[in-house]
């Protein structure tokens, strides 16, 4: 393409050679692709939300990029990201103007190529904000009623999963990992605790840092207290790749 200009009597073409450029009757948008953590509609802490999605790929080759869309409550908070990576952390609990009670968000991620873009085929999908706590392993002030080993959430679970404890006094903690042949794969917990409620992140490695494999795992919650035992379960997860 070129231009040239006019004056009512004479032309006068652009300087150089012609601009080329090619119509492409075959363009297409990003392939599909999927969220998949949070899982939809579950709790997360304000202060540690980790989203991914599965990759798209360009029919053209073209490199893909993704933007992510996040809105808080009735438009409270709103946040749009562009980055070429499939995951994304984002801390809420520096945002002052939110309510304390948990409240509802969404997300959804679109891929963008040169000219189109795509919208994860199950986006866009629900979390609700909760009030974190004791993500350092220190005690609340106040105290729960009772030792008890709350489900984990989410579960199935892709990346993570955060496990939550209550101890209403001191005791000496164990939290491990189990397979399905009875063989521990990861201890997250061993040693003594103050009272309260506290909460970490199985990351779905090994205690030698290696991703395990797809498949039905176990969670082991052991107290001691001076007194004796204080409490013992057991509970199943599921580790979806």
């Amino acid at each position: 393409w070129t231009v040239e200009a006019y004056d009512g009597d004479l032309y006068r073409s652009a300087n150089g050679a012609p601009y080329s450029f090619t119509l492409s009757a075959n363009a297409e948008p990003p392939a599909d692709f999927m969220l998949t953590m949070p899982i939809d509609s579950t709790y997360v802490p304000r202060n540690e939300v980790v989203f991914q999605w599965e990759g798209s790929e360009d029919p053209e080759g073209a490199m893909v990029r993704y933007r992510l869309e996040i809105t808080i409550g009735d438009e409270l908070f709103t946040t749009e990201t562009v980055i070429a990576d499939t995951m994304f952390g984002y801390d809420f609990s520096g945002i002052g103007n939110l309510p304390e009670d948990p409240i509802y968000g969404t997300w959804t991620v679109f891929a963008m190529d040169t000219h189109f873009e795509t919208e994860a085929s199950n986006g866009p999908q629900y979390f609700v904000l909760e009030e974190p706590v004791a993500v350092d392993e220190q005690g609340d002030e106040t105290a729960p009623s009772t030792f008890a080993l709350q489900p984990a959430r989410p579960n199935p679970f892709n990346a993570q999963t955060m496990l939550r404890y209550h101890l209403p006094r001191a005791g000496r903690v164990s939290l491990k990992i189990y397979d399905v042949l009875g063989r521990p794969v990861r201890d997250l917990v061993e040693g003594s605790r103050n009272p309260g409620s506290h909460e970490l992140v199985w990351d779905g490695r090994s205690e030698d840092g290696v991703p395990l494999s797809t498949g039905v795992y176990f969670v082991r919650f052991i107290v001691q207290t001076h007194e004796g035992p204080a409490a013992r379960d057991v509970q199943k997860l599921l580790l979806v790749k």
